[in-house]
């Protein structure tokens, strides 16, 4: 007998916004499988695209016999670049373009969409940023402070649970900052 719990496949689920949305999920009463691979070890195309995409395959018969979705977590930054981050940037791109390619050839059976997260947790290890460029960045954004990590939970929920109509779509988390970039 099949079971009725929803299942959500997390990729980098150990830490940050997907320590937070795996938590939020099961609290919603998700079952939910991580996937981690230390981002020293692997390069931000294995990361960020390549990991999304052979484990969205491996999942595909079980999602299509469900009527699942997938919602991927992109970037701000995949559409308008971030200096001095090119791998990165492209990587989140091309996850951005398999969300839509993949909105567009897993319909009807499977829904697929992205959230784009703009200032929520700021980088740490090697790539933490000072207060002043902190500052510049929230003076860009119109509700002029981060957003917290239940932000993109939510908006990652909202999609999974209560968006049965809504596929292909990129949903921004940025506090408008994505108007000013």
């Amino acid at each position: 007998m099949a079971s009725s719990t929803p299942v959500a496949l997390i990729t980098g689920a150990a830490h940050r916004l997907g320590s937070h949305t795996a938590r939020h999920l099961h609290q919603r009463g998700w079952s939910v499988v991580i996937h981690y691979r230390s981002r020293e070890a692997d390069a931000n195309m294995n990361t960020n695209l390549r990991a999304p995409f052979f484990l969205g395959q491996a999942c595909l018969p079980a999602l299509k016999l469900s009527r699942g979705a997938i919602v991927n977590l992109i970037d701000i930054y995949s559409q308008r670049p971030l200096a001095n981050h090119p791998l990165y940037c492209a990587s989140k791109s091309g996850l951005a373009s398999l969300t839509l390619s993949w909105a567009k050839d897993l319909a009807p059976e499977v829904r697929v969409n992205g959230v784009s997260p703009g200032a929520i947790l700021w980088p740490e290890g090697d790539a933490v940023i000072d207060h002043a460029y902190q500052q510049s960045i929230l003076a860009k954004t119109p509700l002029a402070r981060t957003g917290k990590p239940e932000d993109i939970a939510g908006a990652i929920a909202f999609l999974l649970c209560d968006a049965p109509f809504v596929t292909g779509q990129i949903l921004a988390v940025d506090g408008g900052r994505s108007l000013n970039m």
